[in-house]
């Protein structure tokens, strides 16, 4: 491991020494204290070293499948193309023996089995087992914070999103008759309730079908006449950009990203440029756009932008987004 990550061998001796035959013991009362224990297994808690430790630990897990980890969350994909075979179980395995040679616990009532298929035909696939219980098979499941349904819809993410704002609109109403002023309601509004649904919005605002974008804006004009104690039009009227037109904005802000990022990880997803040099156009389209077959891709982030890339690119829009990013 040392050797891999190419770490000096003073900063291992230095983290061997802290770890090795260090007591524990908890605090009940003042001057109550129960006899020391030693730590068996894992770091002290409330440490900054246990986090990267904890990295540092998976960092060799490495299974023959398309995988995602980040911190203690890892996630696995597979495609089983019409007729194939699937090999999730063996997968499965090969992350059960790593566990047990590293001594990490898996917590299997915490892995959920999620299947994707538009097929008119369902296929039957066995279960996936680990340590002897069957993996629960849902419907949706939250993956760092955003609900993914195996229709691909987003609609129980933003029916989720949309009760957790509404239960934090409680906290603003105190804080309104508390007597806090306009411009720090404003702030808590935006750092507390508006964060959740601006949360990923590049992920799934272009995918949201227009009934569920309306059920945003009555709760942004709740939100707002908590504030300001009275009617709202508008969120302009406490300094905050209108919900709707933020979303665009953070979809126009990554997505310029990705274009001017030879390295960007999303760089291989965007369709082929197109060639304008033959053409004087008055809107140019950026992308050569391919004929998409459904209207779930018509609306997905990269293809729902390149659509859009000739509006993009308007200097108007490219200052916005520049002066966003700073």
């Amino acid at each position: 491991m040392r050797n891999q990550c190419k770490l000096p061998a003073s900063v291992v001796n230095w983290i061997i020494d802290f770890l090795s035959d260090r007591p524990q013991r908890i605090k009940f009362a003042s001057e109550c204290f129960p006899e020391s224990g030693p730590v068996p297994a894992g770091v002290p808690q409330g440490n900054k070293l246990g986090p990267w430790l904890f990295v540092l630990m998976i960092n060799d897990l490495d299974m023959n499948a398309q995988q995602w980890k980040y911190v203690d969350d890892t996630t696995v994909s597979e495609l089983v193309v019409k007729g194939g075979a699937g090999h999730l179980q063996e997968t499965t395995n090969g992350v059960i023996e790593w566990s047990r040679e590293n001594r990490v616990q898996l917590n299997a009532d915490n892995c959920k089995e999620l299947r994707i298929s538009f097929s008119k035909e369902q296929r039957v696939f066995d279960p996936v087992i680990i340590e002897g219980k069957e993996v629960e098979l849902v419907t949706s499941t939250k993956l760092l914070g955003i609900t993914i349904a195996n229709d691909l819809t987003w609609n129980d993410h933003a029916t989720e999103i949309t009760k957790k704002a509404n239960k934090r609109l409680y906290f603003l109403t105190q804080l309104k008759r508390e007597g806090v002023p306009k411009q720090d309601l404003a702030l808590s509004y935006v750092s507390c309730v508006r964060s959740v649904i601006d949360y990923a919005g590049p992920v799934f605002c272009n995918g949201l079908p227009q009934l569920l974008k309306n059920e945003l804006i009555p709760l942004e004009k709740r939100a707002i006449s908590i504030i300001i104690s009275g009617k709202c039009n508008s969120a302009i009227e406490v300094g905050v950009t209108p919900i709707l037109e933020y979303h665009y904005v953070l979809c126009s802000s990554l997505f310029y990203n990705v274009i001017r990022d030879p390295n960007h990880k999303l760089k291989t997803l965007l369709p082929p440029e197109n060639d304008n040099s033959r053409h004087s156009l008055r809107r140019r389209r950026h992308f050569n756009m391919p004929k998409l077959c459904t209207n779930r891709t018509s609306k997905s982030f990269i293809y729902g932008m390149s659509k859009q890339s000739g509006l993009l690119f308007h200097p108007s829009i490219i200052l916005l987004i520049f002066i966003i990013s700073i």
